[in-house]
C-alpha cells in the first residue's frame, strides 16, 4: 500500500511539474539585415517562433528613431531586446545600403565644343544617399575632334556604384573666315587709324591679330557658357525627346496592345548581374513611367534558364503567384503568407508551389526550396510563368523578389524591398513581365 501511495505521489508530482513548465523563448534568428530605406519590424512575430499567447506577452525594445528628415533609420547596427517576464533575448539588426544608384537621365550621347570637358551635372541619378558622379576620360584628348566612348560612374556613400557608357562627340575647332576678320577690323579703332594714316599692311595685320585675340577670348568664354547651356539643353532635350520617344516606344510594343501594365527587367549584356527594373502603366490612354530601380540578375547573367545554370531566363511572362513571409501589403491578386509548411518543389511536383497544410507532399525535399528559409529575399515574392510545363531540369522557383546583401541571384530577379512592396501592390491580371537585354526590349 505504501508503495502504491509513493508511486501515485510521484506521478502527481510529474504531472504538476510538466503542467507548470513554462514555454521557453525561441528565436527565429539572432541577426538579420534590413535594407536602408526600410523600417525595422516592430512585431515580435518577426523574431520569435513561439505561441501567439507567448508573443502577445512579449515586449520589444531598442527600435531606433528615424534618421533626421527621413522616415526610416540610419545605416548602422542596432540591438533589439525581447523580454517575456524573466526571459529575454537579443537580436542584432544591421541596416545596410546595398542598392546601387540608378541613372534617371536619358543621356546616351553628348556633344561638346573642342577643348571643353563633359559637365557631370547633365547626369541625374536616384539614390537614398549622396552620390558622386565620375567620368573615366583619362584616354580622351578634348582638343581632338571625333567620337569616343566614355564610362560614367555613379557611386553612393556606401560604395554601391552603377555605370553606363556614353558616346562623346567632340566638335572640330572653329576657324574664323577672312570676311569675319575684315568685318572685325573695320570696327576697331586701330583699323580706322590705319586707314586714316595710310598704314602698311603689316600694321593692318597687327591690328587685326589683336582683335582676333580679343574675339577669341570672348568667343571662348561664350563657348564655355554656351557649352554649359548646350549641355543642359542637350540633357533637357534628350530628356524630352526620350520621354516623348519612350512614350511612343512603349505604346508601339506588341505587349502594349494587350496589357495596361508593363514591367521590364533589362540587362546591359548577357553576363550582367545588374541592370534596371522599370514599371510602366497606361493611364487614360497614355503610357507613363511609374518606377525605375536597380535589378539584380543571376550569378551567370541572363539567358537560357536551367537547373544547372544560374542565369535569369529571358522572355515574356505573367505573374502566377504572389506570396511573402511578410503580411499582405495590399495586393490586387490573391496573396499567400509563407509559413513553415510551404515549399517550391524540385522533385515530384516539379516547379509547383506546395502548401503541406493542403497538399500531400511525399518528396525527399532535398531539391525543394523551403520558402520560409529565405527570410530576406522572400519578404515579398512574385512567381512568374517560366517553365509552366514543369519540365524537370529546365529550372524551378523563378521569382521576382526582394534584394538582399548579395548583388546577384540564383536565377531570379531581385529589386529593393521598398520597391518590391509597391510592385506587389501594382500587379494585376493586366500585367506583363519582360526580362531581356536592353537592346532586345523593342522586340516585344
Amino acid at each position: 500500500m505504501k508503495k502504491i501511495i509513493q508511486i501515485g505521489t510521484a506521478i502527481m508530482m510529474t504531472f504538476v511539474m510538466t503542467g507548470c513548465q513554462k514555454e521557453e523563448m525561441t528565436l527565429k534568428v539572432k541577426e538579420f539585415n534590413v535594407e536602408y530605406g526600410e523600417n525595422i519590424p516592430t512585431d515580435v512575430k518577426n523574431y520569435l517562433g513561439n505561441s501567439d499567447e507567448f508573443m502577445k506577452n512579449t515586449e520589444i525594445s531598442g527600435i531606433p528613431e528615424n534618421e533626421k528628415g527621413k522616415t526610416y533609420p540610419a545605416i548602422g547596427q542596432y540591438e533589439l531586446k525581447l523580454v517575456n517576464e524573466k526571459m529575454q533575448e537579443k537580436v542584432t539588426v544591421n541596416v545596410q545600403d546595398t542598392t546601387a544608384p540608378v541613372f534617371t537621365d536619358k543621356n546616351t550621347t553628348v556633344t561638346i565644343e573642342n577643348g571643353k570637358k563633359i559637365d557631370t551635372k547633365i547626369f541625374k541619378v536616384q539614390d537614398l544617399s549622396e552620390v558622386k558622379i565620375t567620368i573615366n576620360d583619362s584616354q580622351i584628348d578634348y582638343t581632338k575632334a571625333g567620337d569616343y566612348i566614355v564610362k560614367v560612374k555613379a557611386t553612393d556613400k556606401s560604395n554601391n556604384s552603377t555605370e553606363k557608357e556614353v558616346k562623346l562627340t567632340i566638335k572640330k575647332k572653329e576657324t574664323k573666315t577672312n570676311t569675319e576678320n575684315s568685318s572685325t577690323t573695320k570696327n576697331t579703332p586701330s583699323s580706322k587709324t590705319s586707314k586714316t594714316s595710310g598704314s602698311s599692311n603689316t600694321s593692318h595685320k597687327t591690328s587685326t591679330k589683336g582683335n582676333q585675340s580679343s574675339n577669341s577670348t570672348s568667343q571662348n568664354n561664350g563657348s564655355s557658357s554656351s557649352s554649359g547651356n548646350n549641355s543642359d539643353n542637350s540633357s533637357h532635350n534628350s530628356g524630352n525627346s526620350s520621354s516623348s520617344s519612350q512614350k511612343h516606344w512603349i505604346s508601339n510594343l506588341n505587349v502594349a496592345k494587350n496589357y495596361s501594365k508593363i514591367m521590364i527587367a533589362s540587362a546591359p549584356s548577357s553576363s550582367s548581374r545588374q541592370g534596371t527594373f522599370t514599371y510602366y502603366q497606361k493611364v487614360n490612354g497614355d503610357w507613363k513611367e511609374v518606377m525605375k530601380t536597380t535589378a539584380h540578375f543571376g550569378k551567370a547573367g541572363v539567358g537560357t534558364g536551367s537547373e544547372s545554370s544560374t542565369k535569369t531566363p529571358i522572355g515574356q511572362y505573367t505573374f502566377t503567384k504572389l506570396m511573402g513571409i511578410s503580411p499582405n501589403p495590399g495586393t490586387n491578386l490573391a496573396y499567400h503568407q509563407i509559413d513553415s509548411n510551404d515549399y517550391w518543389c524540385g522533385e515530384t511536383l516539379y516547379n509547383q508551389f506546395v502548401d503541406e497544410d493542403v497538399t500531400e507532399h511525399h518528396c525527399s525535399k532535398k531539391n525543394d526550396e523551403h520558402l520560409i528559409d529565405y527570410s530576406s529575399s522572400y519578404k515579398y515574392a512574385a512567381a512568374f510563368s517560366y517553365n509552366t510545363s514543369n519540365i524537370k531540369g529546365k529550372g524551378f522557383a523563378f521569382f521576382l523578389h526582394c534584394a538582399n546583401s548579395i548583388h546577384y541571384t540564383g536565377g531570379c530577379v531581385a529589386i529593393p524591398t521598398s520597391q518590391m512592396k509597391k510592385v506587389m501592390q501594382a500587379i494585376d491580371g493586366n500585367t506583363v513581365f519582360i526580362i531581356d537585354l536592353e537592346s532586345n526590349i523593342t522586340n516585344y
